[in-house]
């Protein structure tokens, strides 16, 4: 699909934001809050979107290096919010700067997948059509959205050589804190670059602002999910 076009509409199901529907409705947390502002805001992150991306193909602007991907990765993480999953989208770039693999974050929608992360459905999207291929050498993940540690880890044994985040995590981001890591995976990791994407201000604003566009909903969802275990919502890395 190409920045810019978009798949059919699938509504935002109210069972995941029951102010939609029943604005009395008794719900967890900061889920009508959320709702609210989704249903207010999206259409201006698409805007702001579409801006940046006319922006970049007639040249206009000052522009960044990472810049194009990471517009390929927002638009991702738009697909994302827009059906009800997190906001974040990845992209796997082959040396040439061809996109081989894309994924955006999956977790509620179709159907609840605790895994499906951006960042590793397109690593399964990569590696179900080169399964017979182990070398990733000069291959570039840019993803909207610092990774988590399932993410990091899972990068980390794809050997994926560089990873680049649009947008810092600061409640569940792993990029910046590899040393935390158990020494088998700080080891395998030393040969591997993670870092922020060199972008203009906008665009990583753009992927913040996707990220936490839905967040709290979500988290509150999940916090449901798992039942009263102790912890709090806003505790809940994505």
């Amino acid at each position: 699909m190409l920045l810019g076009e978009r798949e059919e509409e699938i509504p935002i199901d109210d069972a995941l934001f029951p102010s939609r529907s029943n604005p009395d409705a008794p719900v967890h947390g900061g889920v009508r809050k959320a709702a609210s502002f989704m249903k207010q805001d999206l259409g201006l992150l698409r805007q702001q979107l579409d801006s940046l991306a006319a922006a970049a193909a007639s040249c206009a602007g000052p522009g960044a290096p990472d810049d194009g991907p990471a517009l390929l990765a927002c638009e991702e993480a738009w697909e994302a919010v827009r059906v009800g999953n997190y906001g974040v989208g990845a992209v796997l770039l082959a040396p040439s700067g061809q996109v081989v693999a894309r994924g955006r974050n999956q977790v509620f929608h179709p159907q609840f997948h605790s895994d499906l992360h951006a960042e590793m459905v397109a690593l399964n999207a990569f590696e179900e059509t080169h399964g017979a291929m182990s070398d990733l050498g000069g291959h570039v993940l840019v993803t909207s959205v610092e990774p988590c540690p399932m993410c990091a880890a899972r990068l980390i044994l794809a050997r994926v050589p560089k990873v680049l985040y649009v947008a810092a995590d600061e409640g569940g981001g792993m990029a910046r804190g590899l040393d935390r890591l158990p020494p088998s995976f700080r080891k395998l990791a030393e040969l591997q670059v993670f870092a922020p994407a060199d972008v203009s201000t906008a665009l990583r604003k753009l992927a913040s602002d996707l990220f936490i566009h839905n967040l709290e909903a979500l988290r509150a969802l999940l916090f449901k999910r798992l039942g009263p275990t102790g912890c709090g919502a806003h505790d809940l890395a994505t």
